[in-house]
């Protein structure tokens, strides 16, 4: 199996004291054919108490949430190497 990606998803009730930092990892086979046999698709869920050695206690800012936008030159050479165009479409 290969790592796919990786999301934080805590809760939405953010008293959840025992669950407050939640983390999905995804990984699938490698093999586009095997991906409907079992365990060729595993999901795995980690998560901490809001108090703990690692995050702080206090949520991230919904401005921290989500990546910064790539600059405009990447969205331009990534989209000239795109025979579908799909980055410009998304943009």
């Amino acid at each position: 199996l290969q790592f796919l990606l990786q999301v934080y998803a805590p809760p939405p009730e953010e008293d959840n004291e025992a669950a407050f930092h939640r983390t999905v990892f995804l990984f699938i086979s490698p093999e586009g054919d095997k991906l409907s046999g079992p365990g060729a698709v595993r999901a795995y869920r980690c998560q901490l108490p809001r108090r703990n050695p690692f995050y702080s206690y206090n949520p991230p800012a919904d401005s921290e949430r989500l990546p910064p936008s790539l600059p405009e030159e990447v969205v331009e050479a990534a989209g000239s190497r795109d025979p579908w165009r799909v980055l410009q479409a998304e943009a």
